[in-house]
Protein backbone atom coordinates (compact mmCIF):
# COMPACT_ATOMS: atom_id res chain seq x y z
CA UNK A 1 0.00 0.00 0.00
CA UNK A 2 1.39 3.06 -1.43
CA UNK A 3 0.34 6.31 0.45
CA UNK A 4 1.26 10.03 -0.47
CA UNK A 5 0.47 12.84 1.52
CA UNK A 6 -0.64 15.65 -1.62
CA UNK A 7 0.67 18.71 0.01
CA UNK A 8 -0.59 20.33 -3.40
CA UNK A 9 -4.03 20.35 -1.80
CA UNK A 10 -3.19 21.48 1.72
CA UNK A 11 -5.30 24.42 2.70
CA UNK A 12 -5.36 26.73 6.13
CA UNK A 13 -7.88 28.92 7.23
CA UNK A 14 -8.29 31.23 9.98
CA UNK A 15 -11.75 32.47 11.68
CA UNK A 16 -12.15 33.98 15.11
CA UNK A 17 -12.24 30.20 16.43
CA UNK A 18 -9.04 29.74 15.52
CA UNK A 19 -7.08 27.85 12.80
CA UNK A 20 -8.10 25.09 11.00
CA UNK A 21 -6.42 23.06 8.14
CA UNK A 22 -7.05 20.32 5.40
CA UNK A 23 -4.84 17.85 4.03
CA UNK A 24 -5.35 15.31 1.44
CA UNK A 25 -3.60 11.55 0.78
CA UNK A 26 -3.75 9.28 -1.85
CA UNK A 27 -3.87 5.60 -1.26
CA UNK A 28 -2.76 2.98 -4.00
CA UNK A 29 -2.95 -1.00 -3.83
CA UNK A 30 -5.54 -0.80 -0.83
CA UNK A 31 -6.83 -4.69 -0.01
CA UNK A 32 -10.11 -5.96 0.86
CA UNK A 33 -13.49 -5.78 -0.87
CA UNK A 34 -15.23 -3.00 -2.79
CA UNK A 35 -17.23 -2.63 0.82
CA UNK A 36 -13.89 -2.50 3.06
CA UNK A 37 -11.53 -0.54 0.85
CA UNK A 38 -12.63 2.66 1.96
CA UNK A 39 -12.34 1.50 5.53
CA UNK A 40 -8.95 -0.50 5.60
CA UNK A 41 -7.50 3.12 3.57
CA UNK A 42 -9.19 5.00 6.36
CA UNK A 43 -8.06 3.21 9.27
CA UNK A 44 -4.41 2.31 7.72
CA UNK A 45 -1.04 2.68 9.38
CA UNK A 46 0.08 6.37 8.00
CA UNK A 47 -3.15 8.33 7.84
CA UNK A 48 -4.21 10.43 10.87
CA UNK A 49 -6.69 9.10 12.61
CA UNK A 50 -9.85 10.99 14.57
CA UNK A 51 -8.22 13.10 17.61
CA UNK A 52 -4.86 13.31 16.30
CA UNK A 53 -2.86 16.49 16.64
CA UNK A 54 -1.78 18.60 13.88
CA UNK A 55 1.82 17.72 13.41
CA UNK A 56 2.65 21.33 13.40
CA UNK A 57 -0.13 23.81 14.30
CA UNK A 58 -1.29 24.02 18.26
CA UNK A 59 -4.64 23.64 19.54
CA UNK A 60 -5.99 21.52 16.47
CA UNK A 61 -6.76 18.00 15.87
CA UNK A 62 -8.65 15.29 13.50
CA UNK A 63 -12.24 16.53 13.78
CA UNK A 64 -13.32 14.82 10.29
CA UNK A 65 -11.78 12.18 7.97
CA UNK A 66 -13.36 11.21 4.63
CA UNK A 67 -12.93 8.74 2.04
CA UNK A 68 -13.82 8.17 -1.02
CA UNK A 69 -12.84 6.36 -4.60
CA UNK A 70 -11.38 7.55 -7.21
CA UNK A 71 -12.50 7.40 -11.15
CA UNK A 72 -10.13 4.30 -11.78
CA UNK A 73 -11.13 2.60 -8.78
CA UNK A 74 -7.86 1.60 -8.07
CA UNK A 75 -6.62 4.06 -5.49
CA UNK A 76 -8.88 5.83 -2.44
CA UNK A 77 -8.64 9.64 -1.71
CA UNK A 78 -8.67 10.89 2.16
CA UNK A 79 -9.41 14.12 2.90
CA UNK A 80 -8.62 14.98 6.68
CA UNK A 81 -9.91 18.01 8.20
CA UNK A 82 -8.14 19.56 11.39
CA UNK A 83 -10.15 22.29 13.71
CA UNK A 84 -10.13 23.39 17.27
CA UNK A 85 -12.18 20.19 18.71
CA UNK A 86 -15.97 20.96 19.75
CA UNK A 87 -17.52 19.90 23.08
CA UNK A 88 -19.50 17.16 20.84
CA UNK A 89 -15.64 15.44 19.98
CA UNK A 90 -15.23 12.23 21.54
CA UNK A 91 -11.37 12.84 22.07
CA UNK A 92 -12.63 15.13 24.86
CA UNK A 93 -12.22 18.51 25.76
CA UNK A 94 -8.39 17.48 26.83
CA UNK A 95 -6.85 16.80 23.13
CA UNK A 96 -4.72 20.00 24.50
CA UNK A 97 -3.39 18.23 27.14
CA UNK A 98 -4.28 18.85 31.10
CA UNK A 99 -0.95 21.08 32.01
CA UNK A 100 0.78 20.62 35.70
CA UNK A 101 3.82 22.42 36.52
CA UNK A 102 5.91 21.68 39.13
CA UNK A 103 8.59 23.50 40.84
CA UNK A 104 11.78 22.19 42.93
CA UNK A 105 15.07 22.80 44.18
CA UNK A 106 17.48 20.18 42.59
CA UNK A 107 21.67 19.40 43.14
CA UNK A 108 23.51 20.25 40.32
CA UNK A 109 27.72 20.46 40.75
CA UNK A 110 28.88 23.68 38.81
CA UNK A 111 32.58 24.62 37.92
CA UNK A 112 31.58 28.57 37.63
CA UNK A 113 30.41 31.04 40.44
CA UNK A 114 27.64 33.96 39.37
CA UNK A 115 29.99 35.90 37.45
CA UNK A 116 30.79 33.00 34.83
CA UNK A 117 34.36 32.79 36.78
CA UNK A 118 35.83 29.23 36.98
CA UNK A 119 35.85 28.23 40.90
CA UNK A 120 39.52 27.86 41.78
CA UNK A 121 41.49 27.67 45.43
CA UNK A 122 45.03 29.17 45.75
CA UNK A 123 47.60 27.24 48.26
CA UNK A 124 50.86 28.81 49.22
CA UNK A 125 53.32 26.31 51.01
CA UNK A 126 55.84 28.88 52.20
CA UNK A 127 58.62 28.37 49.62
CA UNK A 128 59.00 30.70 47.09
CA UNK A 129 57.70 28.38 44.14
CA UNK A 130 55.24 26.76 46.30
CA UNK A 131 52.12 27.94 44.69
CA UNK A 132 49.18 25.09 43.61
CA UNK A 133 46.57 25.94 42.15
CA UNK A 134 43.23 23.64 42.56
CA UNK A 135 39.89 23.25 40.01
CA UNK A 136 37.28 21.71 41.85
CA UNK A 137 33.29 21.91 40.91
CA UNK A 138 30.95 22.47 44.21
CA UNK A 139 27.36 21.22 44.80
CA UNK A 140 24.97 23.81 44.21
CA UNK A 141 20.52 24.21 44.19
CA UNK A 142 19.27 24.76 41.10
CA UNK A 143 15.65 25.47 40.37
CA UNK A 144 14.12 22.77 38.32
CA UNK A 145 10.79 23.28 36.71
CA UNK A 146 8.88 20.68 35.18
CA UNK A 147 6.00 21.08 32.99
CA UNK A 148 3.34 17.83 32.20
CA UNK A 149 0.46 16.96 29.73
CA UNK A 150 -2.13 14.77 30.37
CA UNK A 151 -4.46 13.95 27.71
CA UNK A 152 -6.71 10.92 25.92
CA UNK A 153 -5.43 9.31 22.81
CA UNK A 154 -6.94 6.64 20.54
CA UNK A 155 -3.98 5.02 19.89
CA UNK A 156 -0.85 3.80 21.37
CA UNK A 157 1.92 6.64 21.13
CA UNK A 158 4.47 4.28 19.91
CA UNK A 159 5.78 6.74 17.42
CA UNK A 160 5.65 9.73 19.77
CA UNK A 161 7.77 7.75 22.02
CA UNK A 162 9.95 6.97 19.19
CA UNK A 163 10.15 10.61 18.17
CA UNK A 164 10.23 12.52 21.20
CA UNK A 165 11.43 11.06 24.48
CA UNK A 166 15.14 11.56 25.55
CA UNK A 167 15.31 14.91 22.71
CA UNK A 168 15.19 18.37 23.53
CA UNK A 169 13.18 21.06 21.92
CA UNK A 170 14.81 22.01 18.35
CA UNK A 171 13.00 25.13 18.08
CA UNK A 172 10.99 27.51 20.04
CA UNK A 173 8.39 25.66 22.14
CA UNK A 174 5.80 27.52 24.38
CA UNK A 175 7.82 30.71 24.01
CA UNK A 176 10.99 29.48 25.12
CA UNK A 177 14.61 29.05 23.32
CA UNK A 178 15.39 26.00 21.34
CA UNK A 179 17.59 23.29 23.65
CA UNK A 180 15.85 24.43 26.49
CA UNK A 181 13.42 21.62 27.59
CA UNK A 182 13.91 17.85 27.37
CA UNK A 183 10.99 15.10 27.29
CA UNK A 184 11.74 13.04 30.41
CA UNK A 185 8.93 10.79 29.99
CA UNK A 186 5.82 9.46 28.12
CA UNK A 187 3.73 7.38 30.32
CA UNK A 188 0.78 5.28 28.90
CA UNK A 189 -2.48 4.25 31.19
CA UNK A 190 -5.04 2.24 28.81
CA UNK A 191 -8.90 3.16 29.54
CA UNK A 192 -12.03 2.42 28.78
CA UNK A 193 -10.92 1.96 25.04
CA UNK A 194 -8.47 4.83 25.00
CA UNK A 195 -4.91 5.85 26.13
CA UNK A 196 -4.35 8.23 28.61
CA UNK A 197 -1.11 9.81 27.91
CA UNK A 198 1.58 11.76 30.59
CA UNK A 199 4.18 13.82 28.98
CA UNK A 200 6.91 14.89 31.23
CA UNK A 201 9.24 17.93 30.49
CA UNK A 202 12.32 19.16 32.02
CA UNK A 203 13.61 22.78 31.49
CA UNK A 204 17.22 24.15 32.09
CA UNK A 205 17.66 27.37 31.20
CA UNK A 206 21.43 27.22 30.07
CA UNK A 207 20.48 24.53 27.59
CA UNK A 208 21.20 21.17 27.44
CA UNK A 209 24.39 20.65 26.87
CA UNK A 210 27.54 18.75 28.27
CA UNK A 211 29.78 20.21 30.12
CA UNK A 212 33.64 19.39 30.41
CA UNK A 213 36.18 21.32 32.21
CA UNK A 214 39.63 19.35 31.83
CA UNK A 215 41.31 18.83 35.73
CA UNK A 216 44.64 20.61 35.89
CA UNK A 217 47.59 19.95 38.54
CA UNK A 218 49.41 23.43 39.60
CA UNK A 219 52.04 23.98 37.35
CA UNK A 220 49.82 23.56 34.57
CA UNK A 221 47.00 25.33 35.82
CA UNK A 222 49.54 28.47 36.44
CA UNK A 223 51.12 28.54 32.81
CA UNK A 224 48.35 27.46 31.03
CA UNK A 225 45.01 28.47 33.26
CA UNK A 226 41.54 27.08 31.73
CA UNK A 227 39.43 29.79 30.23
CA UNK A 228 35.99 29.87 29.37
CA UNK A 229 36.13 32.60 26.58
CA UNK A 230 38.69 30.97 24.56
CA UNK A 231 38.11 26.95 25.28
CA UNK A 232 41.05 26.52 26.61
CA UNK A 233 40.29 23.32 28.57
CA UNK A 234 36.76 24.00 28.87
CA UNK A 235 34.00 22.85 26.06
CA UNK A 236 30.30 22.30 25.52
CA UNK A 237 28.77 19.67 23.29
CA UNK A 238 25.54 18.52 22.03
CA UNK A 239 24.68 15.36 23.97
CA UNK A 240 20.98 15.44 23.25
CA UNK A 241 19.73 14.70 19.67
CA UNK A 242 16.65 17.27 19.15
CA UNK A 243 12.94 17.23 18.16
CA UNK A 244 10.25 19.71 17.42
CA UNK A 245 7.79 19.58 20.37
CA UNK A 246 5.09 21.81 18.32
CA UNK A 247 4.36 18.40 16.59
CA UNK A 248 3.20 17.32 19.72
CA UNK A 249 0.01 19.54 20.14
CA UNK A 250 1.14 20.71 23.61
CA UNK A 251 1.89 24.16 24.73
CA UNK A 252 1.66 26.64 27.54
Amino acid sequence: MIINDIIESATLRRDSEGFEADRTFIISDVKGSAEAKLYNAMTMAGIPQYGDPHPSIPDIQVTDIIAMPLKSGEKIKISVTYSIPGEDDAAGDDQSGKLVITSALTNEQTHFDIDGNLISVRYFDGTTTGINITYSPIEVQRPQMRASFTRKEQSLPKDNIREFLGKINSIEWSGYPAETWLCSGIDVRENEGFFEVDYSFEFREEKWLGEVVIPLNSLTASESPIDKASGNGYGLFNVYRTANFNKLGLSF
